[in-house]
């Protein structure tokens, strides 16, 4: 499972992102490699996961949800191994949303989020 979606744009194929991904800077998994998806940085990475963020700047420019408060997004996307042959694919994400104006504003990061969610359950 891990060889199908542990490289850092992947993520293109199991989101169906339209427009695909590629590393705009540094090497495809190591620390630091920032990808076309919304300019997320590589931070973190195990045999069998990763973790990502978009900093500052990139959400002011127009990442995912456009110029707001820094929020401290970050993903992780782990392969749990459960039998032998068998994964799963465990996907976690963080995001503070008490910037945001109002409980609607809320609930359209929430839609967002489990529109994403979906993303492992096509793999």
């Amino acid at each position: 499972m891990w060889k199908r979606v542990g490289k850092f744009c992947d993520i293109a194929e199991w989101l169906q992102i339209g427009g695909g991904c590629t590393i705009t800077a540094g090497k495809d998994g190591e620390f630091g490699a920032v990808r076309s998806v919304a300019g997320e940085v590589l931070v973190a990475k195990t045999e069998l996961s990763y973790t990502y963020t978009q900093t500052p700047l990139q959400q002011g420019r127009g990442g995912r949800g456009g110029p707001v408060p820094y929020n401290l997004y970050h993903g992780t996307l782990e392969a749990r191994p459960v039998t032998p042959t068998t994964s799963k694919l465990v996907y976690t994400l963080f995001f503070d949303n008490s910037m945001l104006a109002d409980d609607a504003a809320r609930e359209r990061i929430e839609r967002r989020r489990r529109r994403s969610s979906r993303g492992p359950s096509r793999i």
